[in-house]
This record gives C-alpha cells, structure tokens and sequence, in this order.
C-alpha cells in the first residue's frame, strides 16, 4: 500500500512523512469501492479540511482516487457490497463514542441496581497517589489530550 501511495503522489513536493500520511486515504478509496460508497462527499470534506494547503488536498484526493481505482483493477476482491441507505425517522442524533456509550452504560446499570449516580463514594476509598494497586486509565480521552498538550509544548 505504501509504495501505490508513493507511486500516486511522486511528482509532489512533499517529504516522505507527509506521503505516508495518505497512506489512509488509499486505505479509504479501497473500502468505498468494495462497499460502492461515493467519493465525492469525502473529496469535498478533504478539499474544505485542507484548504489551507492545497499540497496535501491535492495528495490525499489523489491517493483516495489511487484506492479506489485499485479496487477496480486489483480482481483480488470477490465481493462488492452495496449498503442502502438506513430508514430513519427525522430528527437530531447524538454521535456515540466509546467513553459517552461507556458512561451511560454505567449510569443505566446504577440506576437499575440502584446505586448512587453519584461517584463521591468510589473517591473516598480511592488508594493514596503513592499506592502501586490503582490502575492507569491511560487509555482515556483526557489522558489522550494531556499527552498531545504535552508534545505540542
């Protein structure tokens, strides 16, 4: 994959890093030809998101394009699939994302064993900072943003 997303985007005055970096958008050309997904409203998102710098807009719509045309080509796929538009009713929709669908989950669950909602009584029997027991929660979103807070510094 890495080499076709060199291949499509030679002639471009860009490092090495930046055309790794579209590695995804060849990733992403691919799976909208095997499930027959339109490029045009991806290509109008990487025009808008990357309007500041048209090297790389023009890289990533060329490595997207690169993709799908493999798709077409490559004969290695046996299945195309087609994914119909889902029936919904009009309305506004929330985004879920693993740590909202998470915490949800645990108030639901609290709310039918019927624990407290509130978590004052989990930090009172939290372990002092020194304690080696408690574990990292590393993984979660706000450890996330520290870590890019700290490295943009």
């Amino acid at each position: 994959m890495t080499g076709l997303t060199h291949e499509a985007i030679k002639d471009l005055a860009l490092n090495t890093k930046e055309k790794d970096r579209t590695k995804n958008f060849f990733a992403l050309g691919l799976v909208s030809w095997i499930y027959t997904r339109p490029l045009e409203p991806t290509l109008d998102w990487i025009n808008k998101k990357f309007a500041k710098s048209m090297d790389i807009a023009e890289a990533n719509t060329r490595v997207l394009k690169a993709g799908h045309a493999f798709g077409e080509t490559a004969e290695i796929f046996g299945e195309h699939y087609t994914v119909d538009a889902a029936d919904m009713a009009p309305g506004l929709y929330r985004a879920m994302t693993g740590n909202r669908a998470l915490a949800w989950g645990l108030l639901a669950a609290a709310s039918a064993r019927r624990f407290p909602s509130s978590t004052a009584h989990i930090r009172s029997r939290r372990p002092a900072a020194s304690s080696k027991s408690w574990p990292c929660t590393s993984a979660s979103a706000s450890a996330r943003s520290r870590r890019k807070t700290r490295s943009r510094r």
